[in-house]
């Protein structure tokens, strides 16, 4: 009985066949929306917030999140959520705040890093350092009074590749 049939006959049969199952399914899915109790329907589309309304435990800003059974979960001992803002790393000795880390000195000592970089290549000489740092004064001319004026000083003696002396310290900056 299958031989009489062709393979054209086949797929026109199939694909009919096909289209009416997805067309009743469509059809089905529509009814059932129209009533209220498919997919989509406003019962379906409160668990969505319910699930949104927290991110690790703590709820999102203005957002009201209700007690469940098992009630709020809580972070072990020791820990807590901070933003990105929040985050920073001590020093060496644990001393570094936030205010260490970003601003004045460490962008000084970056631009210090270059110019003894550039005294480097140049085979520059103590010259050549003061009138580099005569323009980084001009840049940083909040540095005269700094707190860590000591230790931008000491990282300059460190890194000079020639002697400096007392006195040429104490007027560095001023």
């Amino acid at each position: 009985m299958l031989q009489e049939f062709t393979w054209q006959q086949f797929l026109v049969a199939t694909m009919v066949l096909s289209l009416l199952w997805y067309l009743g399914g469509w059809f089905f899915w529509l009814r059932r929306r129209s009533r209220g109790t498919g997919v989509g329907t406003a019962k379906s589309s409160r668990v969505v917030p319910e699930l949104l309304s927290s991110v690790g435990g703590r709820p999102l800003p203005g957002k009201v999140q209700a007690d469940d059974l098992m009630g709020k979960p809580r972070l072990p001992a020791g820990m807590e959520l901070l933003s990105g803002s929040e985050l920073g790393f001590a020093g060496a000795d644990g001393t570094a705040g936030r205010s260490d880390q970003l601003g004045l000195v460490p962008d000084l000592l970056e631009e210090l890093k270059l110019l003894f970089r550039e005294l480097a290549e140049r085979d520059g000489n103590r010259h050549d350092f003061f009138r580099g740092l005569d323009r980084l004064k001009a840049g940083f001319p909040k540095m005269a009074g700094h707190p860590q004026l000591a230790a931008v000083n000491e990282f300059i003696i460190d890194h000079a590749p020639f002697h400096l002396s007392a006195e040429d310290m104490e007027r560095l900056w001023y």
